[in-house]
Formats: structure tokens, sequence, C-alpha cells
């Protein structure tokens, strides 16, 4: 019984380590970064606190979620979203990465997040590609 335990285990961490080094909608490591490269470039984009990313932002559409989720009422009525996003030097979220939430509601939430536009991020007087982390606070409706 031990040992069926530990191997359940050890597959869970493989199966969890796996979707996480994998961005969501790509094929790229979340950690494939170049360090070669350019501070702020595509290959190795400025880590920007979210406080920081926040205050850069113009628009941010609410999710807006499906009338049977409003209508079942085990669903919960609020909750919080944790994402990784790399924001374009034009201020686009360009890759989109969740990180924690309500997962039955996580596409819905990671379409309105890639609909966000930010001022750009200048380092050295140049707009720069960022990374950084975003986290909404979302109302589910009820």
């Amino acid at each position: 019984m031990r040992v069926r335990a530990s191997v359940c285990f050890l597959l869970w961490i493989f199966v969890a380590s796996v979707s996480f080094v994998f961005a969501q909608g790509t094929n790229e490591p979340v950690w494939r970064k170049d360090p070669s490269a350019p501070a702020g470039s595509e290959k190795n984009p400025a880590r920007v606190s979210s406080g920081v990313i926040a205050g850069n932002a113009i628009k941010q559409p609410k999710p807006v979620f499906p009338a049977t989720h409003r209508d079942n009422p085990d669903s919960p009525r609020s909750g919080t979203s944790v994402m990784r996003a790399t924001i374009s030097p034009e201020g686009k979220v360009e890759r989109l990465e969740w990180i924690s939430g309500w997962s039955a509601n996580q596409q819905t939430v990671m379409d309105a997040v890639k609909q966000w536009i930010y001022k750009p991020y200048m380092l050295n007087g140049k707009a720069v590609w960022v990374e950084t982390t975003v986290t909404i606070s979302v109302d589910f409706g009820g």
C-alpha cells in the first residue's frame, strides 16, 4: 500500500511539473530565457512587480461569466486568480500562464486578461518586454 501511494505521489509530482513547465497556449517552457539576450528583449523580458505594472494599466475589461455559473448555487461567488504575463513593448499581453484560482472559470478569466492593455514599460528610455504577475479579484455573479 505504501509503495502504491509513493508511486501515485511521484506520478502526481511529474504531471504537476510538466504542466508548470509549459506556458498556457504555447510550447515554450515558462523559464526559457536567454540571459545573453539584452534585458527587456522578448527572449529576456524585464521582471517588473505587479504593483508597478498595475499602475501602467490603460484598459482592463472584466471577465464575463456564463449564466450557467451564476445559476449554480454551489459555485463560488467570488475569487482571486493569479497568472504570469509577458507584456510586449506595445503594452499587449502576449503570453499568459495560469498560476492559481478557481480552475472552472480559468479560460474566461484568461480571455479577459489577454485583452488588457498597458502603457509601455520604459527601461533606459526604451519600451521593453516585461514579465510580471497579474492578480485579478473577480465576482462570479449571483
